[in-house]
């Protein structure tokens, strides 16, 4: 009883204390939360585009409290302190990194483990958030080339319910690849947020305005698809409805 009591407790604070983070700079909007008609006895697995790299967050705070989702996260992103923490927070899965053409029995050993823990959870009735690019977009727009996470994953589990999410409104933001060659550095942008937050008095931040939206499809729907490109193609047209490749940059200051 206490450490249910607990546990609540600390999912209150939680979902309270990162939601008042995020309102300070964004504004969000979500579309088809309430047309979702889950089965409560299977597990429910989201597919996301992933714009920019604060998008997990916002997607963990929208949907912790009923659904305590845990991420599939790169690996390397436990590197950095504060989303170690924040990883760990939430139960995330880490993902090894692969280089195409160095594939050792060892990294797909480790990538198997992965997948056999996702299913794992997902038969429990768990929540996992998955990124079927397997990375930050370049353009703004999903490119889902070369991945098999999403096909794999489907195909291991028996039945569980099935979101999709586009998240749109991040193209632009220092989160994001706009105007640079590789992923940002985590730790210097949200050094340079905090310094800006503090200089407008934190409540004063020009907001982003972000829009999520939810698109319930039925598993057996998408396991019909004879390749893992096929539905990787079908993924990205639905991510790529929303017409966000055009960078939106709302200043700090």
């Amino acid at each position: 009883m206490l450490i249910k009591l607990w546990r609540a407790t600390y999912n209150g604070i939680y979902a309270f204390l990162v939601g008042a983070v995020l309102k300070l700079r964004y504004r969000m909007q979500v579309e088809g939360m309430k047309t979702l008609n889950l089965n409560p006895k299977q597990g429910c697995l989201f597919l996301a585009n992933h714009v920019a790299e604060i998008d997990p967050v916002i997607l963990e705070y929208l949907f912790w409290r009923r659904f305590y989702v845990r991420p599939m996260a790169v690996e390397y992103l436990f590197h950095s302190r504060i989303v170690r923490w924040f990883l760990n927070s939430v139960r995330s899965i880490p993902i090894p990194q692969v280089v195409l053409g160095k594939e050792n029995k060892r990294t797909l050993e480790r990538i198997n483990k992965c997948y056999e823990e996702a299913t794992v959870a997902l038969n429990k009735g768990e929540s996992i958030l998955l990124y079927p690019s397997g990375k930050l977009s370049r353009t703004g727009k999903e490119e889902i080339v070369n991945q098999y996470s999403a096909y794999v994953l489907l195909h291991k589990i028996a039945e569980c319910n099935v979101v999709l999410v586009r998240i749109a409104g991040l193209w632009g933001s220092a989160f994001s690849r706009y105007k640079l060659d590789s992923t940002p550095k985590l730790a210097s942008v949200f050094k340079k947020a905090l310094r800006f937050l503090l200089r407008r008095g934190i409540f004063f931040m020009p907001k982003r305005f972000v829009r999520i939206t939810l698109c319930q499809v039925d598993h057996f729907f998408l396991k019909q698809f004879p390749t893992r490109q096929d539905l990787n193609t079908f993924l990205a047209s639905w991510f790529n409805q929303e017409d966000d490749n055009l960078p939106i940059e709302v200043p700090y200051a």
